[in-house]
């Protein structure tokens, strides 16, 4: 909590089966840019990035996970100071999605917003929009049922090719992550009060029990 209120860092897992777009997605946030050209992420990428929110600077590490299922064990290590993680889908893929569960219950087993007994939010990122047409983007009563049904944080829709919402959806999820780590922290300081006045309130009994203590005496 201290490295993130000094420098402000952000930490983001990004995982999701092979061929689902999480490193063309955070190309396309971090460079702007989008390649045709496939190449599998082996084990783990990593990218940052200066984001704005609120008039604050604040540093985006994503962690991008290769799509391998041997890398769902190594998740442990990797959530390790992560504050939010994006699952993505492939839209045109109905396994896909229901991939993103493996991957989420894995997260939730290892992971915890911190050091507490809450776990890292979740979102649901289903990509490549551009490939269908627009009634099935319009269309989110079954992906909304999903996300709430399997406990996500939240749920968007994104072309990593064309760039469509993927600003929107980062914005919304860092606004999330750092409202999040505001509300912890101000629960944080009244957890800190209370046992203030309860060391105080003690040291004033024992200061009592002692005062009464010399007056029986004298």
């Amino acid at each position: 909590m201290e490295d993130f209120f000094e420098n402000k860092i952000i930490k983001i897992i990004i995982i999701g089966n092979s061929g689902s777009g999480k490193t063309s997605f955070c190309n396309r946030w971090i460079k702007g840019t989008f390649s045709e050209k496939y190449k599998a992420t082996i084990m783990t990428d990593f990218s940052q990035k200066i984001h704005i929110y609120k008039n604050k600077e604040y540093k985006i590490s994503l962690w991008d996970l290769g799509g391998q299922d041997r890398n769902i064990h190594t998740t442990k290590v990797l959530t390790k100071n992560a504050f939010g993680c994006l699952v993505f889908c492939d839209i045109t893929n109905i396994k896909s999605r229901n991939d993103t569960l493996k991957w989420k219950t894995s997260i939730d087993e290892n992971s915890s917003f911190l050091n507490t007994d809450k776990k890292i939010p979740c979102f649901l990122i289903e990509n490549k929009i551009d490939l269908v047409d627009e009634d099935t983007v319009k269309n989110i009563s079954e992906l909304s049922e999903f996300s709430q049904t399997n406990n996500f944080s939240g749920f968007y829709r994104t072309s990593a090719k064309t760039g469509e919402n993927v600003d929107s959806i980062m914005d919304s999820v860092i606004g999330y992550i750092i409202n999040k780590l505001e509300e912890c922290t101000k629960q944080g300081d009244k957890i800190q009060q209370r046992s203030s006045l309860f060391e105080l309130n003690k040291k004033g009994q024992n200061n009592k029990k002692d005062k009464n203590s010399n007056d029986e005496c004298c």
